[in-house]
């Protein structure tokens, strides 16, 4: 009998503590024509070492879990795929009943109902609440699909963290029906605690406005949304509900904390509120980076306002810095030097290589290099600043960390061509460097080329090329520059659509880089953030 071949694709990242059951239970299928895929996500454990031993198939590549599927599935050869979390377990038939299911006219996919299993009590109190979602319509999602069909729907939705499977199912069931198998998927939670659940259910609740929002009409989502067709649920078998009353009882009070902070996480996602907090977000970072003296320091001249005046500030991991009072350099200072502004970095420091070469563009004064310098000892940077102001700070900032002489300074601004340009900036500094070919409040720098500058610096490789794009630096994505850029191992892009002469957007700056590095985008607000590119 012919057997067409299914795909299973396990998304992974630091998994080592379930994949080894988790691939077993796949390969120890009865259905046997089966194409393992793990797509992982630069684990730091031994998960690649463990996919290994069962498949061939074991690709870095993604960020989240839907980018990861959607990759898995387009490598995928299978007439059918399916999709398994790294600490899911499969009874032995589930592929079997699942192609079984495909072959009945008009079914588009297939749900493979789940248990909770985990240590502890509130392990079991999950356990008890997913025993009433086993045939649940609104609730359930498949995950078994034929492959044709995932790909004429678009696959998971990216944009979306929270509520992917949900939105893939409803796309899926206009194509036609879902059926259900009797096998089950076993979820393992591992040693859940009650503070482990809620902030799991806060950090995809801020997740979810988008599925909503796509999905707004839709009466499944009222259901999936709504406590009270939850309680309707769970009590319409209270002799399950309460066969072990502490177990059943803990589970509502647990269920009711998760809708609360849940609440909670879908309210702080529709408000802006780093709008009205950011003052107390400075002052919580400075005293957990900044040393005590340096704390008071830094509260008595943030609220001087004294533009213009100084500080030196003394970090508790012995880095120093020279900031202005009550501007964007208090703020960032404490942002960057604490590790928040660039916590991404981590993820990519299997590429880099010791010691580390580093060009900073629009490097201001120098915190990203303080930042790096401290993170690995061993670098050698190339900095890029038009502003004179900055460069005076920048060569003290290096002087105070010992730093002048393995960092190359270049007073300058990045130009499509070498010549003079117009440099705009507000008196106070207050973040508003920008290159542009207007009159007002304006110095005349330096411009100096990408290209002309890598002729200069004469560098083979680069391990973090840093960009700031504001101004005429969004000029500077054009061919011409790519084999500058594409030296880099890892890219960091500090973009601001709202000075930005060309209309560029967010999308522009990915397409330029997608076809030798993978993306990750780390937005600030609206109008800022980062990108992230690493070489494939």
């Amino acid at each position: 009998m012919n057997q067409p071949l299914v795909s299973v694709i396990v998304p992974t990242y630091n998994s080592e503590a379930y994949l080894f059951k988790c691939l077993h239970s796949i390969v120890s299928q009865t259905y046997k024509n089966i194409e393992l895929i793990v797509i992982d996500r630069q684990s730091t454990d031994l998960t690649v070492e463990i996919a290994n031993k069962f498949t061939t198939h074991v690709i870095d590549f993604g960020d989240e879990r839907s980018m990861q599927r959607n990759y898995g599935a387009s490598l995928a050869k299978g007439d059918f795929i399916v999709f398994i979390d790294s600490d899911m377990y499969l009874d032995k038939d589930v592929i079997l009943e699942c192609v079984d299911a495909c072959s009945q006219d008009g079914v588009a996919g297939v749900i493979i109902p789940e248990e909770s299993i985990g240590q502890g009590f509130w392990a079991e109190c999950k356990r008890l609440e997913r025993s009433f979602y086993v045939g649940v319509d609104w609730i359930e999602a498949a995950r078994f699909f034929p492959k044709r069909l995932f790909d004429e729907v678009g696959g998971y939705n990216q944009e979306l963290i929270s509520g992917e499977d949900w939105d893939l199912s409803q796309k899926i069931k206009q194509k036609g029906t879902l059926a259900r198998i009797t096998a089950f998927i076993s979820h393992d939670e591992g040693r859940l605690s009650l503070i482990k659940t809620l902030k799991k259910k806060y950090y995809y609740a801020q997740k979810i406005s988008k599925y909503l929002k796509s999905n707004q009409d839709k009466s499944e989502v009222k259901s999936q949304t709504s406590i009270i067709d939850r309680y309707r649920l769970f009590f319409s078998n209270p002799g399950k509900l309460f066969a072990k009353p502490c177990i059943g009882l803990a589970m509502l009070f647990m269920k009711t904390m998760e809708f609360g902070v849940g609440a909670v996480g879908l309210i702080r996602s529709r408000i802006d509120v780093s709008r009205y907090c950011y003052g107390l977000r400075l002052l919580w970072l400075a005293f957990i980076s900044l040393k005590l003296q340096s704390v008071l320091l830094f509260i008595a001249s943030y609220l001087k306002n004294r533009n213009g005046a100084k500080t030196t500030l003394e970090l508790k991991n012995g880095i120093r810095v020279e900031a202005r009072n009550h501007t964007s350099d208090m703020g960032e200072t404490v942002n960057i030097l604490s590790g928040k502004e660039y916590n991404e970095i981590d993820r990519y420091s299997k590429i880099l290589n010791h010691p580390l070469i580093i060009i900073d563009a629009g490097a201001n004064i120098g915190l990203f290099t303080l930042f790096i310098a401290h993170k690995y000892t061993l670098i050698t940077s190339y900095l890029i600043e038009p502003d004179a102001e900055n460069v005076n700070q920048l060569r003290t900032n290096l002087e105070l960390n010992h730093l002048t002489d393995r960092v190359h300074i270049f007073e300058n601004a990045l130009y499509m061509q070498t010549k003079k340009v117009s440099f705009n900036s507000n008196a106070d500094h207050y973040s508003k460097h920008v290159i542009y070919d207007d009159e007002s409040n304006t110095s005349t720098v330096d411009g100096i080329s990408f290209v002309d500058f890598d002729s200069q610096c004469a560098l083979e490789s680069i391990d973090i090329l840093k960009l700031d794009i504001e101004g005429s630096e969004w000029d500077l994505l054009t061919p011409e520059n790519y084999a500058v850029f594409n030296k880099a191992a890892l890219i960091i892009i500090e973009y601001h659509l709202d000075k930005n002469p060309r209309k560029l957007e967010i999308s522009d700056i990915s397409n330029y880089f997608e076809k030798d590095y993978e993306i990750y985008h780390q937005k600030k607000d609206e109008r800022i953030g980062l990108i992230y590119a690493k070489r494939r």
